[in-house]
């Protein structure tokens, strides 16, 4: 993901994939549909690495309520891509598909035809079950000499902050109260977070995401971006939601002692 680059995607009207839930279909602030997770930045561009896309060894957390459990069964349109969407957070799936380390929906194969699975996802975020010095050093990675004003304002806000979220919240405030949504954005250079931060103060999900992971790490709060998509409209006559390319999206997920993945 570059930011700037999703917009032919971002004014897509083609459908993505379509979903039928078994029971009520979750809240809005709870339709997040995860697809790759990126962790590594070079400070244009960030990616992932082909082994985050093994299927995961230990499994994953288990949630405390199975009762608030959400099932619900996917029709994919063809991508040429090995993820499969999956909604925050994924418990379980069909094979041949498997879950990787970071919670995603992945097949062994490109999905080249309407393809079809179910899955259980949970709505909160299971216990944290740790992370690894390995996995914190990638969380925190920023290329030097890139962003200068965004790492200087990171590193004064947090220590002028009681801890982390209080942190958290203040990055937040900011940029609900100084930002705006645009898909008419120049092309980003190479401090490209400085440029979104204190000049243009506009743009779309890549902007934003790339930004506030920038202020994550320079403050020492390990962050990775995920994409995937949000949303869905309910068809009246089908009985199912419809997600279209446009609704292609990327956020954000801090790590947060004692809780894990936010």
């Amino acid at each position: 993901m570059t930011p700037g680059q999703w917009l032919d995607s971002l004014v897509d009207d083609r459908i993505a994939f379509r979903v039928t839930f078994v029971g009520k279909p979750p809240a809005p602030q709870q339709r997040y549909w995860r697809g790759p997770v990126l962790w590594d930045f070079d400070g244009m561009e960030w990616k992932r690495r082909p082994w985050d896309s093994l299927p995961v060894q230990a499994g994953l957390p288990t949630a405390q309520n199975d009762a608030a459990s959400i099932s619900y069964s996917v029709s994919l349109e063809p991508t040429e891509r090995r993820y499969l969407p999956v909604l925050d957070w994924p418990h379980s799936a069909d094979a041949p598909f498997f879950l990787t380390q970071e919670a995603s929906l992945y097949s062994d194969k490109p999905i080249q035809k309407l393809t079809d699975y179910r899955a259980v996802s949970w709505p909160e975020q299971p216990p944290a079950t740790g992370l690894s010095d390995p996995q914190r050093r990638r969380a925190l990675a920023l290329p030097a000499g890139v962003n200068p004003r965004s790492v200087a304002l990171a590193r004064q806000w947090r220590s002028e902050s009681a801890d982390d979220r209080a942190y958290i919240e203040r990055v937040l405030q900011w940029i609900n109260s100084d930002f705006s949504y645009t898909l008419a954005t120049e092309e980003p250079g190479r401090n490209g977070a400085d440029e979104f931060l204190f000049d243009q103060k506009q743009g779309f999900c890549q902007h934003f995401s790339s930004a506030f992971a920038v202020l994550m790490r320079a403050a020492g709060i390990p962050v990775r971006v995920v994409t995937g998509y949000a949303g869905g409209y309910k068809n009246p006559y089908g009985g199912y939601w419809v997600l279209y390319q446009k609704d292609a999206h990327a956020w954000n997920e801090v790590w947060l002692d004692g809780q894990g993945w936010i």
